[in-house]
């Protein structure tokens, strides 16, 4: 038979380890004042914010009677306003969200009005010509008796334009 060569085995890498083997790590170097600070997160460079301040709760006197509701308010406001300087991005897409749908319901709400005002127009106009035609058939009823009028020939239409098919 022909000749083979021995070839030497390719190399196998794997993209993962093994389930039961521990994957290779260099080593990580520790400060030797924090164990935090070798595992931070955010990443350096990002923005970081200080959390909350704790402020002193109210005075007790003030949530008693009528002050109980504003002093409520006034809490609610406060952490609505941490929040939003927490997150500005969600508070941003709330305000373009909701601002934009609050715009677009405007639109369509003012338009609808201007349709209805439209509409009110041309039926107190059709209101006004029935009357005036009702007026000039009551009148013209009670000339008519007094004096008979020629009608008016077939080929000439009362009012409107003329048709296509009609002619001479």
């Amino acid at each position: 038979m022909g000749h083979r060569s021995a070839r030497p085995p390719i190399p196998h890498f794997r993209a993962c380890p093994r389930r039961d083997e521990e994957p290779a790590r260099a080593p990580v170097a520790r400060s030797h004042t924090s164990n935090q600070q070798a595992h931070r997160w955010p990443p350096p460079g990002t923005v970081r914010r200080a959390p909350p301040t704790q402020q002193e709760p109210a005075p007790a006197s003030v949530a008693t009677g009528g002050g109980g509701v504003i002093a409520k308010l006034e809490e609610q406001w406060r952490k609505t306003k941490e929040h939003a300087e927490t997150y500005p991005y969600v508070w941003g897409s709330y305000i373009l969200v909701y601002g934009g749908l609050g715009a677009y319901l405007a639109w369509r709400w003012r338009k609808l009005r201007r349709t209805e005002d439209r509409v009110r127009g041309l039926q107190e106009r059709l209101r006004k010509l029935a009357a005036a035609e009702e007026a000039q058939a009551a009148s013209g009823s009670a000339s008519a008796s007094a004096a008979a009028t020629p009608p008016t020939p077939p080929h000439q239409p009362a009012a409107g334009p003329a048709k296509p098919g009609d002619g001479p």
